[in-house]
Formats: structure tokens, sequence, C-alpha cells
């Protein structure tokens, strides 16, 4: 299955790579590095911002991403040095499609490893969900009586 996933790739860029990034992205961009997920997508920005985002997704997404890896610009052919703007949503819909296909233990299991056990829903309380229901119907109701005044 290590085969099937993608690289996360967190990137030292050289010299060359930063002056092409500030080109795409803004000349005012403070650019050192980048996190690519490549045939996905990448961002660029300082070391502080990108290792945010490598080391999140790095928990988040186990079946899309392989562990990552921190590598130097020289080691990495880059296509595109635009950053793209979805690549968190885009993560999170491969993920998601990624989960949909497992069994149902195995995307149980894989749910409480991530997120701790899932409490049952017979002893659960209303969540906001009844709260926004509610809302909505006194926002109706409200319409109603405004509607047959006027």
């Amino acid at each position: 299955m290590e085969d099937d996933k993608y690289r996360l790739l967190l990137v030292q860029l050289t010299a060359d790579q930063i002056g092409r990034a500030k080109v795409e992205n803004g000349p005012r961009k403070q650019i050192t590095h980048a996190v690519m997920v490549p045939g996905v997508g990448q961002r660029f920005g300082t070391l502080k911002q990108c290792t945010r985002y490598y080391d999140v997704w790095n928990q988040l997404y186990p079946l899309l991403l392989q562990r990552g890896e921190k590598v130097p610009g020289s080691y990495v052919e880059i296509d595109s040095f635009e950053t793209d703007p979805d690549l968190s949503l885009k993560l999170a819909e491969l993920h998601d499609s990624y989960e949909r296909a497992l069994p149902t233990a195995e995307r149980d299991r894989l749910r409480r490893q991530l997120h701790g056990s899932v409490p049952s829903n017979e002893h659960e309380r209303p969540t906001s969900g009844c709260a926004v229901v509610l809302a909505l119907v006194a926002a109706a109701l409200m319409l109603v009586i405004l509607q047959t005044q006027g």
C-alpha cells in the first residue's frame, strides 16, 4: 500500500528556486522552503510556515501520504513555482475518498486511532445541529408573522 501513497516533501529551496518562486508568488513574499505533494500541489513560504503544513498533513493523512521527507531543493524537480491555495482541500478530499473505500471495521479503527474513541450514539447529548434547526424554525415563523402583518 505504501507504493500507492503520495510523497510529502519539505524542501529547502536553492537560491535559483527561491527566485523563481518569488516571481510567481510575489517579490515581497518571504520564501525559503516549499511543502510539496508531487502530483497534487505545493505551497511556498518560510521554514516555519511550511513546517506547520508538513507536520499537520503528516498526521492527518496517513492513508494518503507516505511518511514525510525533508530534502534539499537540488534533489527535487519542481514543475510549478506557484503556490496552490487549494492544496489543503485537495488533500482532504483525496484522503476522504481513500477512507470511504475502506471496509467499515478498518475505517472505524482508523478514526479511533486518529481521533480517539468514538462515543456511542445512544449516550450522546444533542449537538449544536439541534440549535441550528431551532433557529431556522424560529426565523421561518418570524417571516410568516411579518408577511401576514404586511
